[in-house]
């Protein structure tokens, strides 16, 4: 029952959403990129990815070093551990949502093609948006350095995941609600986990003298 009420509250939110998505996709999606949209995403997908590995890789690098310079193998493991179980958390949970709530995409109610190849499944929460930031907040859980040039790579890191995920509104793949839905509970599942059931593990400062 408590499912059913759900699921009739974001099927209304939903349907206020259509024109918005409905205009999105046409106005920006079809006009300015057309047939072009999704070569552009994937180009932007590989970029996040790109600055996302670079700037953990970077952080994990940092806290992992020891005070002779070498890397705490097991401090690393921890934290890498830390950010896929957030990740295979909040994915996990995602699926679960969209069996009990099997909301129809943008594209397959407006009967229209969408910008990205995607199977017409179901559309809330948004898988994509669960995971950017799931990552992205176990990055920033883990980031405390005061480098420059860090803070400059977790910034774009951050607004390149966000742009991932609302192209994906553009697309006609999801609704707004579905990105909202899913950020929220990325952030959340691993702000329980990394703040709550293993905080200690990302209670150590870093070495951010390293270059």
């Amino acid at each position: 029952m408590a499912v059913g009420f759900i699921e009739r509250l974001i099927m209304g939110w939903r349907n206020l959403e259509l024109k918005l998505v409905s205009y999105l996709y046409s106005s920006l999606g079809q006009h300015f990129l057309g047939e072009n949209f999704e070569v552009f995403y994937k180009i932007l997908l590989v970029t996040w990815l790109v600055f996302f590995i670079v700037t953990a890789g970077r952080i994990v690098w940092l806290r992992g070093k020891t005070g002779r310079g070498k890397i705490d193998g097991e401090k690393v493991t921890k934290l890498l551990g830390l950010g896929l179980m957030a990740v295979i958390v909040s994915y996990g949970v995602s699926q679960i949502v969209q069996i009990l709530i099997p909301l129809p995409r943008p594209f397959v109610v407006l009967k229209v093609k969408p910008l990205i190849s995607h199977e017409a499944d179901a559309s809330f929460p948004s898988d994509h948006a669960v995971v950017v930031f799931a990552l992205q907040t176990w990055l920033s859980m883990s980031f405390r350095g005061e480098v420059c040039f860090d803070k400059v790579l977790w910034l774009l890191s951050w607004i390149l995941g966000v742009l991932v995920v609302v192209l994906r509104v553009v697309a006609g793949i999801h609704y707004l609600v579905d990105v909202a839905a899913g950020a929220v509970l990325g952030t959340f599942v691993t702000m329980l986990i990394c703040g709550v059931l293993f905080g200690g593990v990302l209670q150590d400062k870093i070495d951010n003298t390293a270059l």
